[in-house]
């Protein structure tokens, strides 16, 4: 079967905006992030957001199947009673903010309840621990879950709802459902009896689910027994409702969009689309090179390592997320990740990246030496918004020491007589350890793993050539530029979904999928293999950076863990 005459179109939601991937061309609009009470967005401004992608002439809703992957964060909806019929509408998590019902990935609010789900889980459910790693941490989709459903007490807030008609969705499934039922209704205050607007949703029951597991500690995919024994009763959204009883393989077909004959594939985490993007078959069979590492770098990182060697869901490594099997059968994923990366560029600097990268080289020329000789007296520790992996200790955050110099200002308040000009070399030095921090902790993710022969990155980070040459200084691998967004993954699985709605087998779509990343080879061109000649002062900082965080998780556990 021809395949290229197949219309499928990826989304993906990142933290900022949403991206619509189509015959290699990316739109996308931007999306409106509140910080209150709890980080949030608005999943009516996300939809409205994309059906005006969708509309768009070139477009026009003109395809045969779609998939959405989205931010790991949870959609919180309460169910209310309109003429005897039940509906969906969105919970303002902010008060100040209508239709704040998306409650962010980076939120760490619920920093109680992982405390508990941890606890609780060593005694009970020590295999539970093992897939994240050891430990939860509050970013995680299940802590919120369970601050919802403790916190939401029956009469325990002001609109009218009990926790009995709570339903949670993770984002991408709640997006998907929206294009099955239509999207969103806004009935007025007369209709609706509750004395204001509301924008409602048709309400599909969903089956709980039997068996497996949820993927990276999100809310969907926990077998209905679990949640009970946490002591959490809020339904579990589903956009499949119910079609079987454990968590679907990705770009499986969940349903049509409303009205028309469009192809649904079922969604992921934003992730795990970067994986497809990037993911290749051996030239020799249907399976994988069982060596590559595909890092997805943008306002937060995420590292998948895949392997179809014999694994088990027993075969845990410590500090990483996993194994979890989402597409092919037999192909085992593990994922591990850095909450903050290109955030801390954002809210760090100031200056943009050209001008840091003159200055950089301006510095270089000089005094005749790499820039990472020039700052070798300053030490950086960046784990501003808690750490994912190896800890999964929230509690981590930066430490900093600084060294004025003859050549350099301070970093915390810079001496300088010329105080412009020591406010940019300030950024400089910020910038440069930002990313030195970055490659240092890239390598300790690395080393609980073996036969890593690649790194193939995607995302925003990927093109600093800088950063990448430091990557592979650092970890000495070869560093591979992926040529597409990370939207293109979401486009495979629309492939996928539209493949197993002709009749294909799911293992034969996915392959078939896959072949257009083999087809699109990436060349010597896009690859970064070397080690600079200060590779030994590097390795030195790299052994300060380790010290740095062995030495804050001591002071708070001397200071009793304040």
């Amino acid at each position: 079967m021809d395949t290229s005459t197949i219309v499928a179109i990826g989304v993906d939601i990142g933290t900022g905006s949403v991206r619509v991937y189509h015959n290699e061309t990316l739109t996308s609009l931007p999306i409106t992030t509140e910080n209150d009470i709890y980080i949030t967005q608005s999943s009516f401004e996300i939809y409205s957001k994309l059906i005006q992608l969708l509309s768009r002439p070139q477009l026009d809703w003109n395809f045969d199947s779609i998939c959405i992957t989205a931010t790991c964060s949870m959609v919180v909806l309460s169910k209310i009673t309109i003429d005897e019929e039940t509906y969906l509408t969105p919970v303002s998590l902010n008060k100040s903010h209508p239709n704040s019902d998306v409650l962010l990935w980076m939120d760490n609010s619920a920093t109680l309840q992982c405390n508990q789900l941890n606890e609780y889980l060593k005694v009970a459910y020590q295999n539970i621990l093992n897939l994240v790693g050891g430990q939860f941490v509050p970013e995680l989709g299940l802590p919120k879950l369970k601050m919802i459903n403790d916190n939401i007490a029956e009469g325990d807030n002001n609109d009218n709802f009990s926790k009995s008609d709570l339903v949670c969705f993770e984002l991408y499934d709640w997006i998907s459902y929206l294009l099955k039922v239509g999207g969103f209704q806004n009935i007025n205050a007369s209709t609706n009896g509750n004395g204001d607007d509301k924008l409602i949703v048709p309400y599909i029951p969903s089956k709980p689910f039997d068996f497996g597991d949820a993927i990276d500690g999100s809310i969907k995919g926990w077998p209905h027994q679990f949640l009970q024994d946490l002591g959490i009763t809020v339904e579990i959204g589903r956009s499949e409702s119910n079609i079987g009883n454990r968590l679907l393989p990705i770009g499986t077909p969940i349903g049509k969009v409303n009205d028309t004959d469009i192809i649904i594939g079922h969604g992921c985490i934003d992730c795990y689309s970067g994986f497809m993007n990037m993911y290749r078959l051996s030239p020799s069979e249907k399976s994988s090179t069982l060596s590559t590492m595909s890092m997805i770098a943008g306002t937060s990182t995420c590292f998948i390592y895949s392997t179809m060697t014999p694994t088990r869901t027993t075969d845990y490594i410590p500090t990483v997320w996993g194994p979890v099997e989402i597409g092919k059968s037999g192909l085992y994923l593990y994922e591990f990740g850095q909450p903050a990366t290109g955030k801390l560029f954002e809210d760090f600097l100031t200056i943009g990246f050209d001008q840091l990268e003159q200055e950089t080289q301006n510095l270089e020329l000089k005094h005749n030496k790499s820039i990472h000789e020039l700052i070798k007296g300053y030490f950086y520790y960046g784990d501003v918004y808690g750490n994912r992996n190896p800890y999964g200790d929230p509690k981590m955050s930066q430490m900093i020491i600084d060294n004025n110099n003859d050549i350099l200002p301070g970093v915390i308040s810079p001496n300088n007589q010329n105080k412009k000009s020591g406010n940019v070399l300030s950024q400089v030095i910020k910038y440069i350890l930002i990313l030195e921090f970055l490659v240092f902790q890239t390598k300790q993710l690395l080393e609980p793993l073996s036969n890593v022969s690649q790194i193939i990155i995607n995302g925003s980070q990927s093109k600093n050539t800088r950063f990448l040459k430091l990557l592979s200084t650092v970890t000495g691998l070869p560093i591979i530029i992926a040529n597409h967004d990370v939207a293109r993954g979401a486009q495979l699985m629309a492939l996928i979904g539209k493949l197993c709605s002709f009749g294909w087998h799911y293992d034969d779509a996915f392959d078939q999928a896959i072949q257009n990343n083999n087809n699109d080879y990436l060349g010597n061109e896009n690859s970064i293999n070397i080690r600079e000649d200060y590779y030994q002062l590097l390795m030195t900082k790299y052994e300060i950076f380790k010290d740095m965080a062995s030495a804050q998780q001591r002071y708070r556990k001397l200071m009793g863990d304040v």
